[in-house]
């Protein structure tokens, strides 16, 4: 099982760190609180560099993307244990402290100082050496200071609102990225499923040389295309479309089609063709909604049953033709062209058929980056 991220790690941390652990003299509470609100800030700018990196490129559904809730830990009530925790001004300085042998300290505070600040600079100077005085001049100043524990406590209080502000920035982010962000989300991942595209043509291409019938490899090409259509279905990724699927428009398709597909297949097309024409951006940035909005529910290869389909059926559709037609006709395609079509080209044999798959735009569905 993975492990918590750094940056869980260190907001539940924050969270316990004077639940746990509290000096109980004035001056170290004092420093504590100080050392608190380093470690708030520094924990701010760990999440402000992740918001940074995730502007650039939107999570996948990993890491802290997958095990912070932003929204909940952006929400001061979240905090409100330690704020108060760190606003107490009760020490020992303030009691009358017992010594077991019916005496009291009642003055504590004004006698700990006669030995305090000599121990305190031996320590200094035998860790520091010449630097004790550079080091110590601030704790001077906080031993001198007549503010008391509560004061300190603030800071910590101030602190947390600065650390919120961020966590609720990626909230923001996370539930409203921009169109720009979308599409390059999506190009980042049809870049990361370049490999498995290839896998799918190289069959193809593999089937076009075998010593078979052209029927033989039609058969081969529609179960390669079938293998598309279930491994999308079994992914889940397209359920929540796949529940408004309008039923009509599945009739009306395989009509057309001479009930080429199935129904559950007519309704992937269906559902698929109601994103938009795959060649254009906006199509792109809503299927990269879509994915992003599920990106938690679904592991990266099952998002990845989406993509190689988006890419490769019309492939394997094209090739289909090639093999079906009769010598001298061109492929006849069963697929709707508007809504299925990706860019890039078929393979008959050896040979690339149509425009060719390198000359297709950059960042389209359909780009690679090497030709074997």
């Amino acid at each position: 099982m993975r492990g918590l991220s750094k940056h869980k790690e260190a907001l539940e941390k924050l969270q316990q760190m004077l639940r746990n652990f509290d000096m109980s003299f004035g001056m170290s509470n004092k420093m504590f609180r100080m050392a608190i609100v380093l470690e708030i800030l520094n924990v701010q700018s760990l999440f402000d560099q992740l918001l940074s990196k995730w502007k650039i490129k939107l999570p996948c559904g990993d890491g802290p993307d997958a095990d912070i809730d932003f929204e909940e830990w952006s929400d001061y009530a979240n905090w409100s244990d330690l704020v108060v925790s760190a606003r107490q001004n009760v020490c020992i300085e303030n009691l009358s402290i017992e010594c077991g042998n019916g005496e009291y300290i009642d003055d504590f505070a004004k006698t700990f100082k006669k030995n305090f600040r000599k121990n305190l600079t031996s320590v200094f100077k035998s860790t520091f050496g010449k630097k004790r005085d550079e080091l110590l001049e601030p704790l001077q100043t906080i031993i001198e200071d007549k503010d008391g524990v509560l004061n300190y406590g603030e800071m910590v209080f101030h602190a947390i609102h600065i650390l919120l502000s961020t966590l609720r920035e990626i909230d923001r982010l996370l539930k409203n990225p921009s169109e720009e962000q979308l599409l390059q989300y999506f190009n980042t991942l049809d870049t990361y499923f370049i490999s498995n595209y290839r896998k799918i043509e190289n069959r193809i291409a593999d089937t076009h040389k075998e010593d078979k019938t052209n029927r033989k490899k039609e058969n081969d090409l529609r179960a390669l295309r079938d293998e598309l259509f279930e491994n999308l279905i079994n992914s889940g990724v397209l359920n929540d479309k796949l529940k408004h699927c309008n039923q009509y428009e599945v009739q009306d398709f395989m009509k057309e089609h001479a009930s080429e597909f199935s129904e559950d297949f007519t309704r992937i097309i269906v559902s698929i063709e109601d994103f938009g024409n795959i060649s254009d951006d906006a199509t792109k940035v809503k299927i990269a909604r879509y994915i992003f909005e599920r990106r938690k529910d679904f592991s990266i290869d099952q998002i990845g049953m989406l993509f190689i389909y988006l890419h490769e059926v019309n492939t394997v559709t094209k090739n289909i033709g090639f093999v079906a037609a009769p010598k001298g006709d061109s492929p006849k395609q069963t697929l709707l062209s508007q809504s299925i079509i990706v860019q890039g080209d078929y393979i008959a044999g050896d040979k690339h058929v149509g425009t060719h798959i390198d000359n297709v735009e950059s960042g389209g569905i359909g780009t690679q980056t090497t030709k074997e």
